[in-house]
């Protein structure tokens, strides 16, 4: 009696076939975790956000702005590395009545793809000398 080694062509078309079956079964499960990953990139973005306002706040002059506080009240700035991002943009807020002198400090955002964050930011002011 002569042995056969391998598997039958019925064998390989119902191995095939069951695989298949399976594969097309995790597909909506593979869709779903790469749809809650990437809803777990907000976070990092905001984090990028974060870092990229300390840069500017720390060093404004890298990325073509001349001194702080802002002479307009809004200003689009490229992301360092990412040109293919959406800019960020950085607004100046002012309130509607001036509050009482002195006045050290100003409030500027940071906003980009639905974030937005605030920073304190230190004005030079001239305080009245006492006698």
């Amino acid at each position: 009696m002569i042995r056969r080694r391998g598997l039958t062509l019925l064998e390989v078309l119902a191995s095939t076939v069951l695989l298949t079956m399976l594969a097309s079964a995790c597909l909506p499960l593979l869709r779903q975790a790469m749809s809650d990953l990437r809803q777990t990139d907000e976070p990092f973005a905001l984090v990028e956000l974060t870092q990229l306002a300390e840069l500017f706040l720390a060093d404004p002059s890298a990325f073509g702005v001349e001194s702080l506080p802002l002479e307009s009240d809004e200003l689009h700035l490229p992301w360092p590395e990412r040109p293919g991002r959406s800019p960020v943009t950085v607004r100046r807020w002012r309130a509607d009545t001036p509050p009482p002198p002195p006045h050290d400090h100003a409030w500027v955002s940071f906003s980009c793809e639905g974030q937005r964050i605030f920073r304190w930011l230190a004005v030079e002011t001239e305080r009245e000398s006492e006698p």
